[in-house]
């Protein structure tokens, strides 16, 4: 139960992920033109933002005692932030454009400031999201020998999540919704997940607690 559910969490996750990396393509190729410079960038933001917040928050991990509270914390912050993205793009346009006026479309300068657009509205979400595959890691590693095959089951599990958001971003949602409605789309199955590990925290803690412990307070009861 307590394993099934965590790999439950981390597949939601695995689909608001890729729905919001092909969504923000579609934006940045809207809002900067040229789709394969937009790709590139929207994916070096991704795939940074990621390592960052794995390696930065994914500490904070090994010092929590719940770490389905924090995955939680987490994912309302990817929610906001994710949410917040596409209107910041669209903020952003005009000075884009003032600076992009009378510059050809592959001069480095053009490519920077891409650059650092997409760095300064991507990082924060991206940031959060490569803190979840630590933190679950924390709540369902519990013996020392399953290391390799839970964290295995964790990975496959949020794969198997983005495999599906990429292919139903890019082939329905982007189509039926639009860009910005499927980005909070993918925002709300954040708020889903964290509303999932808050209510299964209780209940996996009590599950997770030794035997002769939960004798104990059966017996206060």
């Amino acid at each position: 139960m307590r394993r099934t559910s965590i790999l439950i969490l981390f597949f939601l996750t695995g689909i608001s992920g890729l729905i919001y990396q092909v969504a923000w393509v579609r934006q940045a190729t809207l809002v900067f033109g040229v789709s394969v410079y937009a790709y590139s960038v929207v994916l070096a933001a991704f795939m940074g933002g990621l390592a960052l917040g794995s390696y930065w928050l994914g500490r904070r991990a090994d010092n929590t005692s719940t770490p389905l509270r924090l995955f939680a914390r987490l994912q309302i912050g990817i929610a906001i932030f994710g949410a917040l993205s596409p209107f910041l793009l669209t903020g952003l346009m005009p000075l884009y454009a003032s600076i992009a006026r009378g510059l050809t479309a592959g001069s480095p300068l053009i490519i920077g400031v891409r650059a650092l657009f997409s760095m300064l509205i991507l990082t924060p979400p991206t940031l959060l999201m490569g803190a979840t595959l630590p933190v679950l890691a924390r709540a369902v590693v519990t013996q020392g020998r399953r290391i390799g095959s839970d964290v295995g089951q964790l990975y496959a599990a949020d794969t198997l999540g983005a495999a599906l958001g990429c292919a139903l971003t890019g082939l329905f949602l982007l189509r039926l919704l639009g860009t910005r409605e499927t980005i909070l789309l993918a925002a709300a199955l954040n708020l889903l997940a964290a509303l999932l590990a808050l209510f299964l925290l209780p209940r996996l803690s009590e599950s997770a607690a030794p035997a002769p412990s939960r004798r104990r307070a059966q017996t206060k009861k």
